[in-house]
């Protein structure tokens, strides 16, 4: 019975001490300007339409989950690609805006960023949507390159006031 007990206690020290790496303040402070610049990067993208640098800044695992503004959802890298691409078919000019990004470091490959955000589009049949809401973004990082990716991306929007075109 003192042995059972003993490795109880012995068990649940060591996993006690197993706890994820935690990041000095300086770690914390490069990874948290890696992941904005990355955000920063996403947003130039998605506001100029430059499809190619938009793509690399996603994970490439089937377990990528994408919500867009219009409330289509993609699963898997494959139809993220189709995604984007339909995205920008109705898209004749996009204006989006991060406001008050927030990037909480879950551990050192898992990051979420947490924002509200204005965004304007114009679509190729001239209306044009003016709306704000809020953005979760997960990013992780990959482990072949080190770069920070998205994994998981919801933009919602509050209501939506369509002004028509022209």
């Amino acid at each position: 019975m003192r042995w059972s007990t003993l490795c109880v206690v012995v068990l649940g020290a060591a996993v006690m001490g197993c706890d994820p790496p935690t990041f000095s303040r300086q770690q914390r402070a490069v990874a948290e300007q890696i992941i904005n610049n990355r955000l920063s990067l996403w947003t130039t993208a998605l506001n100029n339409g430059d499809q190619d640098t938009l793509i690399e800044l996603y994970d490439r695992s089937p377990r990528l989950n994408v919500v867009w503004p219009d409330g289509r959802w993609a699963v898997g890298f494959d139809e993220l690609e189709q995604s984007i691409a339909d995205t920008y078919d109705m898209w004749d000019m996009v204006n989006y805006g991060p406001i008050n990004a927030q990037v909480d470091l879950i551990n050192k490959q898992v990051a979420v960023v947490t924002y509200r955000h204005s965004l304007d589009i114009r679509f190729v049949d001239t209306r044009r949507q003016v709306a704000s809401g809020h953005t979760t973004l997960v990013f992780v990082k990959d482990e072949e390159d080190g770069l920070w990716r998205i994994r998981r991306q919801h933009i919602s929007v509050n209501a939506v006031r369509t002004l028509s075109g022209r």
